[in-house]
Parts: C-alpha cells; sequence; structure tokens
C-alpha cells in the first residue's frame, strides 16, 4: 500500500513541475503559451487618479457623522436611564443603559478602524 501510494505521489509531484526547468516554446494558436505557468503582471496602484480625492473625503465624513451618532445615542440614553423612570416610562433605564452601551460600541468600533484604515492605505500608496 505504501508503494503505491509513494509512487502516486511521485507521478503528482513529476507532473506538477513538469517543464518549469526548461523554457517552453509556444506553438502557434497554443491556448496556453506560457505552457501551464501563470504570470502576475505588476501592480502599481496610482493613488492620483481622479476620485480617490473624494473616495478618502467621503470615509472621513462617514467617520465623523457615525461618531456624532455615537455621541448623542450615548447622551440620550444617559437621560432615558435617568429620567424616563422618573417620568414613568417602564423600561426606560434599560432602554438608556442599551444606548449607552451602543454608543460606545459603536464609537469605539470607528476609533479603532480609522488607524487600521490608515495604516493599510499607506502600505499601498
Amino acid at each position: 500500500m505504501s508503494i503505491t501510494v509513494t509512487a502516486t505521489m511521485g507521478r503528482i509531484g513529476a507532473w506538477l513541475t513538469e517543464g518549469q526547468g526548461a523554457a517552453v516554446t509556444p506553438t502557434p494558436g497554443d491556448p496556453n503559451p506560457n505552457g501551464g505557468h501563470i504570470s502576475i503582471p505588476d501592480i502599481s496602484p496610482n493613488f492620483d487618479a481622479p476620485g480617490v480625492h473624494g473616495l478618502t473625503t467621503l470615509g472621513g465624513m462617514v467617520a465623523a457623522v457615525v461618531l456624532v451618532i455615537a455621541v448623542l445615542a450615548i447622551l440620550f440614553g444617559v437621560l432615558l436611564a435617568v429620567f424616563g423612570p422618573r417620568l414613568g416610562f417602564h423600561g426606560a433605564k434599560g432602554l438608556g443603559m442599551g444606548g449607552i452601551i451602543g454608543g460606545f460600541t459603536v464609537g469605539a468600533v470607528v476609533a479603532m478602524a480609522t488607524p487600521g484604515v490608515e495604516t493599510i492605505y499607506h502600505w499601498f500608496a
């Protein structure tokens, strides 16, 4: 059994490395002129392209709006948790605490995502 597996693995290895050592001369009309090898062109991103500045501005604006909404959720959550039960609204404290926790969570996610996005942007810039 092990001889068969070893022989099969040898055949697979030979098949995978076939044609890698020597240059392959393509024939006219050959659908695979590189002899089975995939060539990936170099990618050089252009951050001066039209629209890149607009996307950067849009991303910053969305982050700012989300942070403002998170702060408002925290403020309204505090007001609802403190004054809601005194005004007779049942379950207002739990709803207010949910707003506070949600506001802090959204703010933390945006705050943690911003340096990550900037870091990845500068990797390719």
